[in-house]
């Protein structure tokens, strides 16, 4: 690609040990050349740093420019991506777990896409996969969602973000700007960085785009928080989702849109519910999504969609 536009590839990582050198690895072997690389380690306790610091000791010279950061105290998610971000020097950014991995042509994808596209930020795919077991699977977008994501509309984006948050965190690729004109991700939320950090962002009138390539690796192991059994992070977790529809979901869809606001309110209860009774498992608190219309007629087009998939294909 001529004149390729310097993609800073941020890593943040915590006690990402055993999984830092795979990450580093797929970065380093990208064929898309003009790649910054930052590193921002959130005062792990186990080797991380040092793994990182020998490996950019070998392998330094394969990027446009190395930032190996350390936090003295630990930022939590949102702090260190904010330090990390505002470290980045890129065009585009591209933000990755330390446990997570990029496919080999992934960030040369990502460019052309928004070249061709004219746009500004988008996401790709996922292959998600356990680090227990040989287990994987696709995550892409839902029929409707991609009905969403078709048409260059923020306005109707932001609506059905607000209604269920159906971005692709770690396959998300944007512009530097955008994180610079939302005011990055904001220390308001330790664990929660992305749901609020895509509201503002199509809130400033940036449409998200979908790239249907699975580009990023997404790894679940047990101390990812999003995976955790732990009850006290998954407290914190849902006592952040409240948080966020407060200050975020609810002041930012109409009065008198009754459907998303009925989904709110149930997203809300489920979270109340499972704060209260931390023995319930989250698919038996899901029933009471049966109270919201919006979700129950999301349910019947992606229902209706898979099967009309079925049949064309057959």
């Amino acid at each position: 690609m001529k004149n390729s536009p310097l993609v800073s590839v941020v890593i943040v990582t915590y006690n990402h040990a055993q999984f830092i050198l795979e990450c580093l690895e797929s970065v380093r072997c990208q064929t898309y050349n003009e790649i910054e690389l930052v590193v921002s380690d959130d005062c792990s306790s186990d080797k991380t740093l040092d793994i990182v610091n020998d490996w950019v000791e070998k392998h330094s010279d394969r990027f446009a420019h190395v930032s190996v950061l350390s936090n003295n105290t630990n930022l939590g998610i949102s702090g260190n991506y904010t330090k990390a971000s505002i470290a980045a020097t890129g065009i585009y950014i591209k933000h990755l777990g330390g446990d997570d991995i990029l496919a080999t042509t992934a960030i040369e994808d990502f460019v052309e896409f928004l070249s061709k596209n004219n746009a500004l930020w988008c996401m790709c795919s996922l292959i998600r996969f356990f680090d227990s077991s040989d287990e994987s699977d696709l995550l892409s977008v839902s029929c409707f969602t991609s009905k969403v994501l078709r048409k260059p509309n923020a306005k109707k984006q932001l609506t059905h973000l607000i209604a269920n948050n159906y971005i692709l965190t770690p396959g998300v690729f944007m512009k530097r700007e955008i994180l610079q004109n939302v005011g990055y991700f904001g220390d308001s939320y330790r664990t929660k960085e992305d749901y609020y950090t895509y509201i503002k962002i199509l809130l400033q009138g940036y449409y998200l785009m979908y790239l249907p390539k699975p580009l990023v690796y997404w790894r679940r192991h047990k101390d990812a928080v999003s995976f955790s059994s732990s009850s006290e992070v998954r407290r914190n977790y849902y006592l952040e989702d409240l948080k966020i529809a407060r200050e975020y979901r609810l002041p930012n869809v109409s009065h008198w849109n009754i459907i998303i606001r009925i989904q709110v309110f149930v997203s809300m209860l489920e979270k109340e519910i499972l704060i209260k009774w931390p023995k319930i498992s989250e698919r038996k608190v899901r029933a009471i999504y049966l109270l919201s219309p919006y979700r129950v007629m999301i349910s019947l087009y992606n229902k209706i969609g898979r099967i009309l998939h079925t049949l064309r294909c057959s």
